[in-house]
């Protein structure tokens, strides 16, 4: 049985992006200090305008806001990122191996096919709460990509269990170059999902946490009312800088933009059997304050 706790949780991931829309909106029509411009991709990815993106034989339908109602269909897959998030995507994995790939958040289905399709990933493994998404069961079944494209429904991104058994099973005791975490957005289970999945990356591989700024957009709701009780992801930010100068063998660079967190893993591989990223850092015996 899903605790009560995780689907709350789950359910704030999806009040977030319905409030990330309006925020994101804003600095479309502001100065642009945020938005970067677009980049020269080296994948096969087909602008056909800034909302829709065309890759082999699927489009994508990218929206931030106003999305609850809509669906992914037949060929046609919800992206809930803008065009200057998936150029984030672009710059980042721009001369890097994207082969294995671990997805914490399904949704519709449409990142883990753009991962696939578009960055060329082999194998793309996702977990999430949610029910089954039909439209994304159906395409993988008809573009025989059912050794490619392998989601989990009803599993909590904090299941250790169950997360390990997924990881380990599909793929095959090789190591995963990278993982991405756009689930819940909860401090307690975005930092548990590290702690099960990131002794499995290679050295070198790739850790990313989106929309980790939550607390500090400046839309009223999240200053004031929204989730005002929950402590900030950005204090899972905080760890991993200090374990980055603490333990950089295990933990080698983190780089911080207004969409993502990025984790490069060091050359050390930790035991994965109870790994918490509170032993990779000290900090003179003192404790760190939830924000």
């Amino acid at each position: 049985m899903v605790p009560l706790g995780e689907i709350a949780g789950d359910v704030r991931s999806r009040v977030s992006r319905a409030l990330r829309a309006a925020r994101l909106r804003r600095l479309d029509r502001a100065s642009g200090k945020v938005q970067p411009g677009h980049s020269q991709s080296p994948f096969p990815l087909r602008w056909i305008n800034d909302h829709t993106l065309g890759v082999d034989d699927l489009t994508f339908t990218l929206r931030t806001w106003d999305f609850e109602n809509l669906v992914s269909r037949g060929r046609d897959f919800l992206l809930l990122k803008d065009r200057a998030f998936v150029d984030e995507y672009v710059r980042l994995f721009s001369g890097e191996s994207v082969t294995r790939v671990l997805e914490f958040g399904v949704y519709h289905g449409g990142n883990m096919l753009l991962m696939h399709k578009g960055f060329g990933a082999s194998k793309v493994v996702g977990v999430d709460l949610r029910p089954q998404e039909t439209a994304l069961m159906e395409y993988v079944r008809q573009a025989e990509l059912t050794d490619n494209v392998v989601p989990h429904f009803y599993t909590s991104q904090a299941d250790r269990a169950s997360v390990t058994k997924i990881i380990e099973e599909d793929f095959s005791g090789q190591e995963i170059d990278v993982v991405i975490d756009d689930a819940t957005h909860d401090f307690s289970l975005t930092r548990e999902a590290f702690n099960i999945a990131f002794p499995y990356l290679k050295p070198g591989g790739l850790y990313v946490i989106e929309d980790w700024g939550w607390a500090h957009w400046r839309d009223a709701p999240w200053q004031s009312t929204l989730c005002i009780d929950q402590p900030a992801l950005s204090n899972l930010v905080f760890e991993l800088v200090m374990a980055c100068t603490s333990s950089r063998e295990i933990i080698a660079r983190v780089d911080v933009s207004p969409y993502l967190v990025a984790v490069r893993k060091g050359g050390a591989t930790p035991e994965r059997a109870g790994f918490d990223l509170s032993s990779l850092y000290v900090a003179r015996g003192k404790t760190l304050t939830l924000l």
